[in-house]
């Protein structure tokens, strides 16, 4: 487990959905270096096709590198999950992992990352008008930033407005190891 005081990890800011107190989407800012990151996702750009809901640049499915980040994802969801539903669960592994790099008038459509359990978000470069994530049956929209984490349960859907300059995100799904 990550000690969240050696990596200068903020305590979560709860989202609340306006429309159903039970769903909840967990805001951490994370005080790390992005650039190795920011080197990974654009030095692995594969797929311009743009086949899936994100209208934007992806790398493959399961980028490499970025132990430090994958580790914190992966004990920051933990500790949500057991928090949020108050039992244990097996440990959560990343499924997938990607990085995303959206330019001008880039977007995704709206979608879920339904059946894993759990999915994040993380900002390690942003430039202005870099657009709003929009959990769209919740009525909440999240203005990114750099150093941002987002999590919340795979199921929620959600959508990327229109990008006016440039947004750097990796994308996380998530499941919990069954015995």
């Amino acid at each position: 487990m990550i000690d969240s005081a050696e990596m200068m990890i903020t305590p979560p800011s709860i989202l609340k959905a306006k429309n159903n107190q039970t769903v909840k989407i967990y805001s951490y800012h994370l005080n790390i270096s992005n650039d190795e990151i920011i080197d990974t996702i654009y030095s692995n750009i594969s797929n311009r096709e743009r086949e899936t809901p994100a209208k934007a640049d992806l790398t493959g499915w399961h980028l490499p590198g970025c132990k430090e980040l994958k580790q914190i994802v992966e004990d920051l969801t933990y500790k949500q999950a057991v928090e949020h539903y108050h039992r244990g669960f097996g440990q959560l592994k990343i499924t997938q992992c990607w990085g995303i790099v959206y330019n001008r008038d880039d977007f995704a459509k709206t979608h879920n990352h339904f059946p894993n359990t759990w999915s994040a978000v993380y900002y390690p470069k942003l430039t202005d008008d870099s657009g709003t994530l929009c959990f769209t049956d919740l009525d909440v929209r999240i203005k990114p930033e750099v150093g941002k984490l987002l999590i919340w349960e795979s199921y929620i859907k959600h959508c990327v407005t229109k990008v006016r300059g440039e947004r750097l995100a990796i994308a996380f799904n998530m499941n919990h190891e069954h015995e």
